[in-house]
C-alpha cells in the first residue's frame, strides 16, 4: 500500500480527534475519552559507540595502508613510477594517527 502525503495527514487528524472526543456517561456528565499509553522501552537509547584499538594487529595495519596508498595514487589519476612513494607516504600518514609504544 503506497502511502501519500494526503493519506498520512488525515490519519493524524483522525488520530488526534480520538484524543480528543469526549464521551457522555448515563449521567450525561462528560469524561475525557482513554487514551493509550506507549509502553517504555526496557532500556534507554544510548548512542552507538565506536570501538578504537590502540595497537591494531600487522594484518589491519598493512590493509590500512594499502586503501591510504590507494587513495594517494587516486590524487595522481594512478600514474605510473610512483608505487613506492604511495606506499612511504601511506605508510606516514597511517602510522601518525596511532601512538608509538
Amino acid at each position: 500500500m503506497q502511502v501519500s502525503p494526503a493519506t498520512q495527514s488525515s490519519t493524524a487528524k483522525a488520530k488526534r480527534s480520538k484524543a480528543t472526543a469526549v464521551s457522555a456517561d448515563a449521567t450525561g456528565a462528560t469524561k475525557p475519552a482513554r487514551t493509550r499509553k506507549k509502553a517504555a522501552s526496557a532500556e534507554p537509547a544510548s548512542p552507538p559507540v565506536e570501538v578504537v584499538a590502540l595497537h591494531p594487529s600487522p594484518e589491519d595495519m598493512t590493509g590500512m595502508i594499502a586503501t591510504a596508498a590507494y587513495f594517494i595514487a587516486a590524487e595522481r589519476h594512478f600514474a605510473g613510477g610512483h608505487e613506492l612513494d604511495d606506499w612511504l607516504e601511506a605508510e606516514r600518514r597511517v602510522r601518525a594517527q596511532f601512538p608509538s609504544s
